[in-house]
């Protein structure tokens, strides 16, 4: 199932989060660990800009069902810098998603 939501960047923020999506892209493969321990095969994230304002959509796949965060210190700043950084606007339906692999 693919899962996203639309989130609004708050004010003065956007470099906070960019800097967070680095420490992730650098840190992969604990962030892997922690997907698989929530039965999530993938999770990114993409931002874009509307008129002044900032935006970022986060999506996931899984097939299994999904289980809770850990308490891991990868997790615990995640939740903690989209507090500080993001505003949740909407949940994202999938119109369609085709995988091959």
């Amino acid at each position: 199932m693919l899962v996203g939501a639309l989130f609004k960047i708050k004010e003065n923020k956007l470099n906070v989060w960019k800097d967070w999506e680095q420490v992730l892209m650098k840190n992969k493969l604990e962030a892997i660990e922690t997907l698989k321990e929530e039965n999530m095969l993938i999770e990114g994230s993409m931002t874009f800009k509307i008129g002044e304002d900032n935006y970022a959509i986060l999506f996931g796949y899984h097939e299994e069902e999904l289980k809770p965060s850990t308490e891991k210190e990868i997790n615990i700043i995640h939740k903690r810098i989209k507090s500080e950084c993001l505003e949740y606007i909407s949940k994202i339906d999938a119109g369609y998603f085709v995988k091959q692999y």
